[in-house]
């Protein structure tokens, strides 16, 4: 019991603590991660000497990448509506121009038709 209290109050986690925290499989693999600015985590030596970070940077840290996550998601679901509501405009678009299209094949037949009326009336008024 004591020691769940410890770390409530202790101003900084160790590394052993953020590996847990940060869901590392062990601690070099977390320690690399800082090093090679994978992680941008500022960590220092305590009086002890041991490795640490200041809870409450951790605390902003995964605020921070937490906002970053919901801007990420509003512009996926801003761009998902944007392509949704284009796609429906070339539909429509499309629908109107088989439609224009439907009506220009239609009148095209029914002058041809008329064209064909009027050749045979002028083949039978030869005739007769």
């Amino acid at each position: 019991m004591r020691k769940n209290f410890m770390l409530i109050s202790q101003k900084y986690l160790h590394v052993d603590q953020l590996v847990l925290i940060f869901g590392y499989k062990n601690k070099r693999a977390f320690l690399e991660a800082v090093r090679t600015k994978k992680l941008p985590l500022p960590m220092y030596k305590a009086e002890s000497g041991r490795l640490v970070a200041d809870r409450e940077v951790v605390r902003r840290f995964f605020a921070w990448r937490r906002r970053e996550g919901i801007m990420q998601l509003e512009s996926t679901i801003a761009r998902t509506l944007y392509l949704e509501s284009e796609l429906k405009k070339k539909r429509i678009a499309t629908r109107k121009k088989l439609a224009d299209g439907r009506k220009r094949m239609e009148a095209a037949r029914k002058k041809r038709e008329e064209k064909q009326k009027r050749l045979e009336e002028e083949q039978a008024s030869k005739n007769a």
